[in-house]
């Protein structure tokens, strides 16, 4: 598995490591909203920061994205912050940002979606 998921108080981390293809990221999403408690998470954080590779393989960003709109139907209010340093995934989760309902961001590092998280008071100061 390319992926672990940590849980806290009022939201969720997904860590990515190594090389992950397209199938392991959207399991990894639907690991996570298949969760009972997922309905009330506050935010969830997709740390792609150890990615190595991206494999070779079909880019399904309309499942995906049809994933997450499903999901929304359970947690309309949950924050989602992208955290990605490989431009080859950056350009696609920026594609995913763009075409999900939910509140989602993309950041280069943690820190700055643990602000922005801040901010939108899904985490305390």
């Amino acid at each position: 598995m390319s992926y672990s998921l940590s849980w806290h108080q009022s939201g969720a981390t997904v860590n990515y490591s190594e090389s992950v293809s397209f199938d392991d990221i959207i399991s990894a999403f639907t690991a996570l909203q298949r969760q009972a408690h997922y309905d009330h998470l506050k935010y969830a954080i997709h740390d792609f920061r150890a990615i190595t590779a991206l494999r070779k393989g079909p880019v399904e960003m309309p499942l995906l994205v049809a994933h997450t709109i499903g999901a929304g139907y359970s947690n309309p209010h949950i924050h989602t912050a992208i955290v990605v340093s490989l431009e080859q995934l950056e350009n696609l989760c920026r594609q995913y940002a763009a075409r999900t309902p939910q509140r989602t961001q993309v950041f280069n590092t943690l820190e700055a979606a643990y602000d922005w998280l801040r901010e939108c008071e899904c985490i305390a100061a």
